[in-house]
């Protein structure tokens, strides 16, 4: 998380930011998300976890609108996921 950020903080450029929702850093995916989007407007997010709904719910706090791909996925899962966030922008 804290990698990432300082990447974006050097100027790195991203389209598309996938993360853990859990992540081993001071931070979690959705905090990670929010602070990323704050730098780079209109930036794409997709999270990836291994909890379902109700868990996932009680561990953090996310927008209901939130892509979340359930692990275990499949690379077709990701590659349509990929596909429906940079759909959304056109």
């Amino acid at each position: 998380g804290s990698e990432a950020l300082t990447l974006l903080d050097d100027g790195v450029h991203i389209d598309l930011l996938l993360t853990d929702v859990i992540l081993n850093d001071r931070m979690n995916g959705a905090e990670l998300a929010r602070e990323a989007e704050a730098k780079m407007g209109g930036l794409k997010i997709i999270f990836m976890s291994g909890y379902t709904g109700d868990a996932l719910a009680e561990r953090i706090e996310m927008d209901a609108s939130a892509t979340i791909l359930r692990k275990p996925f499949r690379h077709a899962e990701l590659a349509d996921s990929l596909r429906r966030a940079f759909e959304q922008s056109t």
